[in-house]
């Protein structure tokens, strides 16, 4: 794997206009953050369960990463707005960005001057906790959850502790939502594939964007790196349950960049 660096001046920053610097780099945390929330997904995924006890685990560990990526997607609409085209780059950019790219921005904007699942979800249920959105969630049970996932699951570890009532109240007050949004029914996987379209045009017209404007106003030297043996998405897994305690001191193998 090819890894390209780029170094950037903070003089040749700080030279951009303002609102031109505040996108550049709220777009680019923007774009770690998603990348981060997409490996976590891909590999919460790939965790095949070999019981019951394992699948509460994993779907909730899903959930919740799907949840926090629609937030993130949707708040970067917002910033998008809010930076993007109240600056000149907007206008700036619009001879160099490509056909695909254009057609990208135009594709976000539709979706997001309508109703979309991704507001629904990121207000009462992502960054923004709904206190009666749980109680709503527990009247409206399907009877299999009633059945079979009202219950908690306690471990000698306390970090693999999973209070999955509570979830399945969320999961039942989502499903809910997304059909008061306007949906005759709820499926789980077409909202999955509505919040991945919209993650990956993000992604595609961002690699872009940012790339442009590096070469624009910020390029100096760039070096290129070899990433030996990278694994296959498919090849990493995240399960639920793991042995060891999840918060203590640990040794950091290799240097520290960034000094918190």
């Amino acid at each position: 794997m090819k890894i390209h660096e780029i170094d950037i001046s903070k003089s040749k920053l700080l030279a951009m206009k303002k609102s031109e610097r505040i996108f550049f780099m709220n777009f680019a945390h923007f774009h770690n953050e998603m990348n981060i929330l997409l490996r976590c997904i891909t590999s919460t995924g790939n965790f095949k369960p070999s019981n019951d006890i394992e699948q509460y685990g994993i779907s909730v560990q899903h959930l919740f990463f799907l949840r926090m990526l629609t937030s993130k997607l949707y708040e970067c609409h917002r910033m998008f707005e809010s930076t993007f085209y109240k600056s000149t780059l907007a206008k700036e950019l619009e001879d160099k960005l490509s056909n695909k790219a254009k057609k990208i921005q135009k594709e976000l904007n539709r979706y997001f001057s309508q109703k979309n699942n991704l507001y629904v979800l990121r207000n009462k249920f992502g960054f923004h906790y709904d206190p009666g959105k749980l109680e709503e969630g527990l009247n409206c049970l399907a009877k299999e959850e009633e059945e079979k996932c009202l219950k908690m699951l306690l471990a000698d570890n306390r970090g693999n502790s999973l209070y999955l009532f509570s979830d399945v109240a969320m999961f039942s007050a989502i499903r809910d939502s997304v059909v008061s949004n306007g949906k005759d029914s709820f499926n789980l996987s077409s909202l999955e594939k509505e919040i991945y379209r919209v993650a990956t045009l993000f992604q595609d017209f961002g690699y872009e964007c940012l790339k442009i404007i590096a070469e624009t106003f910020l390029m100096q030297d760039r070096k290129e790196h070899d990433i030996s043996d990278p694994p296959l998405y498919d090849d990493i897994k995240l399960p639920c349950f793991m042995i060891g305690e999840p918060i203590k001191k640990r040794e950091v193998k290799g240097k520290i960049i960034i000094k918190v």
